[in-house]
């Protein structure tokens, strides 16, 4: 039977909670079965939908935002410099497979190209700096660009 709450009782929520808590306790107490039953049930329904999970591991649509434009310059690439894998095959020249950095160099003012002297000298020199980088692995082993 539920209790009065009045405001010149500060413990009304109190009561009614514990009210409410000690109805639930028994009925959950006559009425076990649905209670255990019920949540292995949708546990095993719910767990259906990961028969069907498939794993993502492309690192470009993984880490990339959406509209970058690293994505389409790669699409540039490969679509003017199409890979033909039957001759003069160069693992170097992939830009598909396997670990690879892509640096996107565009130049200060939209008025100036990157194809002068000074440009070309500053793009080697990040080159080598991101050539050089070394991943600590495990068991004191180093990976690094190549």
């Amino acid at each position: 039977m539920m209790r009065s709450c009045t405001l010149e009782r500060l413990d009304c929520i109190h009561r009614l909670l514990h009210d409410l808590f000690s109805h639930y306790g028994l009925f959950v107490s006559r009425h076990p079965l649905p209670f255990l039953v019920i949540p292995v049930l949708v546990a095993c329904l719910m767990g259906i939908g990961l028969l069907r999970l498939q794993q993502e591991t492309d690192a470009l649509y993984l880490f990339t935002p959406r509209n970058a434009r690293g994505k389409s310059d790669r699409e540039t690439v490969q679509r003017l410099f199409p890979m033909n894998d039957s001759t003069n095959f160069d693992g170097r020249r992939l830009s598909t497979y396997g670990a690879y950095l892509f640096a996107t160099i565009t130049s200060k003012s939209t008025d100036s190209s990157v194809m002068r002297a000074d440009v070309l000298n500053e793009i080697l020199r990040l080159d080598g700096l991101l050539r050089s980088i070394e991943f600590p692995m495990p068991y004191s082993q180093k990976m690094a660009y190549s």
